[in-house]
């Protein structure tokens, strides 16, 4: 069920065969400002394209350009500059460290606090639900370690293993990276099948194929499992049939997989 929730968070992770180097910023809690009478959400994820001013001790130019491949960044030396830009519309946003920019108690900005953690950056406010939810969530996601949990009777349960080659030979296909179990630094694609075999021989069954990704709640300051992507079907199938919906449901995510990352 999408709850609330989702529209404060989204989890991003950088791809490790970019060869993107964080070390220099990471645990660092930045912060996204623009001016308060603009209604546009923005967050890490969602700058590209944008006209960013920044502030080179807080992050580098390689940086911001390794992230946003298609802004105008512009570095100042100051924050004052640098709001100074925002204010005269010759800049969309201005990131610096959270704590500068919390410090000007300035009622002309609106400002979205973000994180760098460890080797991937976490957007902590993300209110906008629908630019955040589904295909944007997989931008620069590391890989997915896949789950298969089936509820029912003995015959749903024994589809258990085909239905997890049937998912891992799809992302394989598409080239969508598969990770160790318990990694922690990727999403975790969960297929759940429940139901039960009709004396016909066909199967009644609800399924569904969903993303999960670590998230940090910027209201509470807590870290939870939030999902991201999903898709669902029920009704009546021949066993084929089961794993042919599944199946095209792990195509919609690869697609979207390789749609967000330009693939």
């Amino acid at each position: 069920m999408r709850i609330f929730l989702f529209a404060f968070i989204l989890a991003l992770a950088f791809s490790l065969s970019h060869g993107r180097n964080l070390a220099s910023i990471r645990n660092t809690e930045m912060a996204v400002a623009t001016l308060a009478k603009n209604d546009e959400i923005l967050t890490l994820a969602n700058l590209d394209e944008k006209k960013i001013v920044f502030i080179p001790k807080d992050v580098s130019t390689e940086q911001i350009l390794s992230i946003w491949k298609n802004s105008k960044p512009n570095a100042v030396q100051s924050l004052n500059e640098a709001l100074n830009l925002l204010k005269n519309g010759e800049a969309d946003v201005v990131i610096a460290s959270r704590q500068s920019l919390d410090a000007q108690k300035d009622s002309s900005l609106r400002i979205f606090p973000n994180k760098l953690l460890d080797s991937s950056p976490t957007a902590l406010f993300a209110p906008d639900f629908n630019e955040l939810y589904g295909q944007a969530s997989l931008i620069a996601l590391q890989g997915v370690e896949i789950f298969v949990h089936s509820a029912g009777d003995s015959a749903i349960k024994k589809m258990e293993q085909e239905i997890s080659n049937k998912i891992k030979q799809r992302m394989e296909s598409a080239k969508v990276p598969i990770t160790a179990y318990g990694s922690g630094k990727n999403g975790a694609l969960k297929l759940l099948l429940t139901g039960f075999k009709k004396k016909e021989g066909d199967y009644f069954i609800y399924t569904s194929l969903q993303l999960h990704q670590r998230a940090y709640l910027a209201v509470s300051h807590e870290y939870m499992d939030c999902q991201t992507w999903d898709r669902w079907r029920m009704g009546v199938f021949k066993e084929k049939e089961i794993y042919s919906e599944i199946e095209d449901m792990a195509r919609e995510f690869a697609n979207d997989f390789i749609s967000a990352n330009n693939f």
